[in-house]
């Protein structure tokens, strides 16, 4: 069978022999080689080495020349990587709009992390024009082939209403007195998007996600798109508190405090109150300041209880000031 490889393939199985061997100075030499000859993949693994500094000094500029000579050839590997280089600036100067076409080329060969920042792309319009529609599409594409990331954005999208197929009769528009335009859902319509947000939430959540596990137990708290679940809300909110995310913390504490979900503790709700409070959770600093003021499990000190109260007052004015100048 080796027989009827050419040259190149013959050296690049070579370089990747060497390569698993972790022997990556001679997987280099096979693969510059092969690269030299053409070879796309050859090229690509070059140009990780490159990026990576295996076998060779890192150099992103090198990495740079080789993925783009193996994304010109279609390889879609390098197209995705070319795009990161332009968004991260990595070897090349930094340039959304390239970094942009760069992940459309691998995007539409099926790369589901192209997918997915494409569809980060035109949500927040970096490099393309800002379309939610496009977004939605994008990371539909990349949520069914199971990215999390993606499936969690799914579920923001059908929880805000953005990038949906939403029909007329679910909705009403209509200006007010003052000439605003007001959009009035139907029961109907936000019951069938909170149901489609929790399936996606849930989906990235038992992979792992942190802000989707915090988001379901959200939806199980409130009742939303789920039957209500006090249980279940706590439980997502303590796998989301123990990977480090702050409002989950808030959360679990809050369960603890009032005994939902879980038997009442005091101590415990502090403890989740102070872990999230000194990430800078500005709930988590009132929450752990009562808990101060009236000794809840922890002994009563009004200085500390200042010391957080005052904190979550100073954070909530600048929370009111960024409001009023981004509306």
């Amino acid at each position: 069978m080796e027989k009827n490889l050419t040259k190149s393939e013959q050296e690049f199985n070579k370089g990747c022999e060497f390569y698993q061997k972790k022997q990556f100075d001679k997987a280099v030499q096979y693969f510059l080689s092969a690269a030299k000859q053409g070879y796309s993949i050859a090229q690509f693994n070059l140009g990780v080495c490159y990026y990576l500094g295996q076998g060779v000094e890192q150099n992103y500029n090198e990495a740079v020349k080789w993925f783009d000579k193996a994304a010109k050839q279609e390889n879609i590997f390098a197209q995705k990587n070319l795009g990161i280089c332009y968004e991260e600036g990595k070897g090349i100067n930094k340039n959304y709009n390239e970094a942009a076409a760069w992940y459309l080329k691998a995007a539409e060969q099926g790369d589901v992390f192209a997918q997915y920042k494409l569809g980060v792309f035109y949500e927040k319009g970096q490099g393309v024009v800002q379309n939610y529609n496009e977004a939605t599409k994008w990371y539909l594409k990349a949520a069914e082939q199971g990215n999390m990331k993606a499936q969690y954005k799914m579920g923001v999208f059908f929880e805000k209403g953005q990038g949906i197929d939403i029909q007329d009769q679910d909705l009403q528009i209509y200006k007010n007195e003052k000439g605003d335009i007001i959009i009035n859902y139907n029961a109907k319509e936000i019951e069938n998007r909170s149901i489609k947000a929790a399936n996606w939430y849930r989906k990235a959540a038992e992979q792992g996600y942190a802000e989707a596990q915090y988001k379901l137990g959200g939806y199980y708290e409130m009742g939303l798109g789920v039957e209500q679940n006090y249980i279940e809300a706590a439980k997502w909110y303590r796998l989301a508190a123990e990977q480090g995310y702050a409002w989950a913390q808030n959360s679990i504490g809050e369960c603890y405090y009032k005994g939902k979900g879980v038997e009442q503790n005091y101590t415990e709700a502090a403890k989740w109150y102070r872990l999230a409070a000194e990430q800078g959770n500005f709930a988590a600093k009132r929450n752990l300041g009562l808990c101060y003021y009236n000794g809840q499990g922890v002994e009563q000190n009004y200085d500390e209880a200042q010391y957080w109260l005052k904190k979550y007052e100073e954070q909530k004015k600048r929370i009111e000031i960024m409001k009023k100048f981004n509306s």
